[in-house]
């Protein structure tokens, strides 16, 4: 085979490549046409416990399978944001899509990871927040979250542990049927053996 055969077949490989990622995105949104819409976002949500924080939107997938990207309602759409916490729960004002809204009552747990859906950094740059979709208790979603420095990052997930520590503990055996709430900080961290379908 030639070189300009071989460039020939690269473009040629392009679109197809193109439509089976569409065709894959198509069957994924069907598949989960049925899931809730998250709430929206309060008038009032009260205090405010960290100011608006510039960083990423990555994505969210089902808990525990970082490979289960969610589409539906635009959660699968890479795109530049806004963080905030508040009392009521958790703000992320992305570009392009309705404002993600976290309920404090339906937040599970915060923590630091390496990557997930395709996009993986350095030092647990990622903040990753595990939350219930939906009346039930039954759908768990983790969303990550890429903040522009550092620090923010840090203040962050601070900031998110102090929330989930102000509710009750919602523990899988507990009398409420609830769920456990895990308020680490920012220097508490899951370690490679306690993650759960993380890609290491």
């Amino acid at each position: 085979m030639t070189e300009a055969q071989a460039g020939l077949l690269v473009l040629l490989a392009i679109p197809v490549l193109w439509a089976l990622m569409w065709w894959g995105w198509r069957r994924r949104a069907r598949r989960q046409q049925d899931l809730p819409a998250p709430p929206l976002a309060p008038q009032d949500p009260g205090p405010a416990l960290l100011g608006p924080r510039e960083g990423v939107y990555v994505s969210s997938t089902t808990s525990g399978d970082w490979l289960d990207r969610v589409v539906a309602h635009g959660l699968g759409r890479r795109s530049a944001c806004d963080v905030a916490v508040f009392d009521a729960g958790v703000s992320v004002a992305r570009e392009g899509e309705d404002v993600l809204w976290l309920p404090a009552d339906r937040l599970l747990r915060v923590r630091r990871e390496r990557g997930m859906a395709g996009k993986y950094v350095d030092r647990e740059g990622l903040v990753v927040i595990t939350w219930l979709l939906g009346p039930g208790d039954e759908l768990e979603l983790d969303t990550g979250l890429r903040l522009r420095h550092g620090d923010d990052a840090d203040a962050l997930v601070t900031a998110l542990a102090e929330l989930l520590a102000r509710g009750p503990a919602r523990g899988p055996a507990g009398a409420d049927g609830g769920h456990e709430r895990d308020a680490r900080g920012p220097g508490e961290h899951e370690t490679d053996e306690g993650r759960e379908g993380g890609q290491r």
